[in-house]
């Protein structure tokens, strides 16, 4: 075989190994009434009368969304009182499957990051009445949508928010961190924040 061949097939070689080393995922989108994204493999039912954005407008990036929009993947907002809920996704350190096998040493850690965060929160003067409170830590079969605990907290200006995460098995071996933050004035609260729950209770796992 003569020193061209070789070097064509060394590079068909390379070429292959870089396509199946480097996964194309199809296009997040909104389907049947559902926002499926296929990177992190979540979906869920899209609430009527919220308007969808696959962008975080600029008129928002500066408000308390802002501190919500590390890993931002979609964005809801309600047209008739302002209030925005935030969904957030990317692979996490924390292992879905070590939650299945040692729920006490994974809640440890888990109660661990919070005081970290609610240290963080504490310091940041636009921010009070910090409040946590841990799911049940029941992993959802085939390692789907699984809740881990809330999170709420409001801003000085009058703006209230509920974070609710998430784990998912993802990309075969992962896990995804799957966030929904729900930002509005405090009169709006309750209302809004049933829509997040029941937004949330719909996650389901969807497949490349």
């Amino acid at each position: 075989m003569d020193i061209i061949k070789k070097g064509f097939i060394a590079l068909a070689l390379i070429s292959l190994s870089t396509f199946y080393a480097c996964t194309i995922y199809r296009t997040p989108r909104v389907e049947d009434s559902f926002y499926k994204n296929f990177e992190y493999e979540f979906k869920f039912r899209v609430p009527g009368n919220w308007e969808p954005h696959r962008n975080m407008p600029d008129a928002i990036k500066d408000g308390i969304a802002a501190n919500f929009k590390d890993d931002f993947v979609f964005m809801l907002t309600n047209p008739g009182n302002r209030g925005i809920i935030v969904v957030s996704a990317d692979t996490t350190k924390e292992d879905i499957i070590s939650l299945g096998i040692d729920k006490d040493a994974f809640k440890e850690k888990l109660l661990e990051r919070i005081k970290e965060r609610e240290e963080e929160f504490t310091k940041d003067l636009q921010y009070e009445n910090f409040t946590y409170e841990v799911g049940p830590l029941t992993v959802k079969e085939g390692y789907g949508p699984t809740f881990i605990y809330k999170e709420t907290g409001q801003s000085k200006n009058g703006d209230k928010y509920a974070r609710l995460e998430y784990l998912n098995k993802c990309q075969e071996d992962d896990t995804c961190s799957l966030i929904f933050t729900l930002i509005c004035r405090e009169a709006d609260f309750d209302g809004n924040y049933s829509v997040l729950t029941k937004l949330a209770d719909s996650a389901r796992k969807v497949y490349q």
